[in-house]
């Protein structure tokens, strides 16, 4: 359902009525409804960077990358410094498959925010991606020096490590990752998958156990029968991939 605004207002008020529209309705997780409102802000100022960058992430979200490229592009053609476009851009090249001009873009992001310590993360997952793991973890260890309590940074380096088979390292990263974040269940899962890869069945185990406990007091109750995910597994399921922290810039 779509949204209105009526009203004898200004172009300007009714620009404002529809980017609060839009952030109200993203943030409630309802991006269709934000992406018609952001639409008709930007038909009220067709000259507003920031509204355009809201548009290409709204877009971004639903899928619609080419078109999340074509808004950031516009964002950026009226603000050439604005690192919000080009974040915006960075999300959708990658999801594309773009990852050499994705590199690209996140560089001169950089260029213009060379403290971000996300830019510095989104660039580990770029590399990563190109398979330049060397750069990949140098870019990671930047961002941890700008930011060491990011637990999604620390995630992200303990998936590259993981693939570099340096399996110690991995481990101590997802853990840091969880001090941070306890109740962060991706990373604790991504933890589990890394331990039972190797064959540490027990630790494993513990660390899903310890989950579901916290899980089962956060909603008041206690489950006296815990699964057994090693059973699962020895079973012959498939274990869900790994997954990544996504870091984007808002």
């Amino acid at each position: 359902m779509h949204v209105s605004i009526e009203g004898d207002e200004t172009s300007a008020q009714l620009f404002v009525r529809w980017m609060n529209t839009g952030n109200y309705r993203y943030q409630a997780g309802k991006h269709e409804e934000a992406l018609f409102a952001y639409t008709q802000a930007v038909k009220q100022n067709p000259r507003d960077d920031f509204a355009f960058c809201c548009l290409a992430e709204v877009l971004n979200s639903l899928g619609r990358f080419e078109e999340a490229l074509k808004a950031s592009d516009f964002a950026m053609s009226l603000n050439s410094s604005s690192v919000s476009a080009y974040t915006r851009k960075v999300e959708a090249l990658m999801n594309l498959h773009h990852y050499e001009q994705a590199l690209q873009t996140c560089e001169q992001a950089m260029a213009l925010a060379p403290g971000g310590a996300a830019l510095y993360a989104v660039k580990g997952d770029i590399l990563t991606d190109l398979q330049r793991v060397q750069e990949a973890l140098m870019a990671y260890t930047q961002a941890l020096q700008l930011d060491p309590h990011c637990a999604g940074i620390y995630n992200n380096l303990g998936m590259l490590l993981a693939q570099m088979q340096h399996h110690e390292e991995a481990i101590h990263s997802f853990e840091r990752a969880i001090e941070l974040e306890p109740d962060n269940a991706m990373i604790s899962d991504n933890l589990s998958l890394l331990l039972e890869s190797l064959g540490r069945w027990r630790e494993a185990l513990s660390l899903q156990l310890r989950g579901e406990v916290h899980d089962t007091q956060s909603e008041g109750a206690v489950n006296p029968e815990m699964p057994n995910p090693e059973a699962d597994v020895m079973a012959g399921e498939d274990m869900p991939a790994l997954q990544y922290s996504a870091l984007w810039l808002l």
